[in-house]
């Protein structure tokens, strides 16, 4: 259950950062490398075959690097995305976030950072990547055909360790995509603020509800694996801590509306 609710968190945000999931949408294929730059061999710890059943699992077509290209992304990469994992881990703590670039090595998806403590560097490495692919499940992607991507071609791409080999018959501009990055959680988007009074939180089970002084149950606030991050049930919104300030980010109304709660647990 937490793991479905920090899913639709890591929804949320991308929603709020007004990411167009039509743009990952009409991309087909997905290339996985064989080997990521921060390990010494190929597969090491198995992580590009997690990678691949993974990207798999929540709907993607995948090709490895070395694989045999389907006809169609032979002739035109710009119907793929080229996969990554970023390890930014500290002393203690494994980091990786998933990448995808287009065929201009450019950044069209950044997930948030998957996180584990453990010391066995397979165990770490693998639970930091399960982690990191909820904001490639929070995606829900479903390929839609695009005419300008069918009609793209790939240019030659800027040089980088893990670029694809594979042959580019035709030379063409490619249309340009939005670069996406998942925002932090004490990023407070100031615009259409909405006031309320103080609320005091009451607790239910898988959260909260908040009332009024009336008292009116104003919303109703669903628990995920961050302790100082809420759901709010039955509306596209969610409440976070920043600053020491209780932060509602709402988007029911069509337009993102954010404003400073005062809120008496």
């Amino acid at each position: 259950m937490k793991k479905v609710l920090y899913a639709l968190f890591v929804g949320l945000l991308f929603v709020q950062s007004g990411f167009s999931q039509e743009s990952i949408n009409n991309y087909k294929y997905v290339i996985v490398p064989n080997k990521y730059d921060f390990v010494k061999e190929a597969d090491q710890y198995q992580l590009n075959s997690l990678s691949k059943f993974l990207f798999e699992k929540y709907g993607f077509k995948v090709v490895m690097q070395d694989d045999t290209y389907p006809d169609e992304l032979y002739n035109n990469m710009c119907l793929g995305l080229k996969s990554d994992v970023v390890n930014e881990s500290g002393l203690f703590t494994t980091k990786l976030k998933v990448v995808l670039k287009n065929c201009q090595n450019r950044v069209v998806f950044e997930g948030a950072e998957g996180t584990s403590k453990d010391k066995q560097y397979k165990v770490a490495y693998n639970q930091a990547l399960r982690e990191a692919f909820i904001s490639v499940e929070a995606l829900n992607y479903s390929y839609e055909p695009s005419s300008s991507m069918a009609q793209a071609k790939a240019v030659a791409p800027v040089a980088e360790s893990n670029e694809v080999k594979a042959p580019v018959k035709q030379v063409a501009e490619v249309a340009t995509v939005e670069t996406v990055t998942a925002p932090q959680p004490k990023t407070v988007v100031e615009q259409n603020e909405v006031a309320y009074e103080m609320l005091y939180a009451q607790k239910i089970a898988g959260g909260y509800q908040l009332v009024d002084s009336t008292p009116k149950v104003v919303m109703v606030l669903l628990e995920t694996p961050k302790a100082d991050m809420f759901l709010v049930k039955g509306r596209d919104a969610i409440v976070y801590k920043s600053n020491d300030e209780w932060i509602l980010s709402d988007k029911s109304s069509g337009e993102s509306k954010t404003t400073t709660l005062v809120i008496k647990f």
